[in-house]
């Protein structure tokens, strides 16, 4: 077998795109590119934060410190759980029963 290279423009211009893609936060419509661009700035710089913080409590010498970082990681787990669930079930909620997926054992 031989595998077929793209030329290096190409591996870029894929590149780019994959990282130029659209954010998934729903933003209003009406509001001008600098204002959306502000808010996404924002809420990843908040990210950053929240990261950076649980990062330092996490490697803390503090057993309290340490015991709360994790504390608030499995809070966050689930809750990204039961927000992937509420999601899975209004998509199946939309599809007729017959339509939806059955697995079998």
């Amino acid at each position: 077998m031989t595998s077929e290279r793209l030329p290096q423009e190409n591996v870029l211009e894929a590149a780019m795109s994959a990282q130029t893609s659209q954010p998934t936060i729903p933003l209003p419509k009406h509001w001008n590119d600098h204002v959306r661009a502000a808010m996404l700035h924002v809420i990843s710089l908040a990210q950053l934060a929240c990261a950076c913080t649980r990062g330092w409590a996490a490697n803390s010498t503090n057993a309290r410190i340490r015991l709360t970082a994790a504390t608030d990681r499995s809070q966050q787990h689930a809750a990204l759980v039961a927000e992937r669930m509420r999601i899975k079930d209004a998509r199946m909620a939309r599809l007729a029963p017959h339509q939806r997926p059955h697995y079998t054992p």
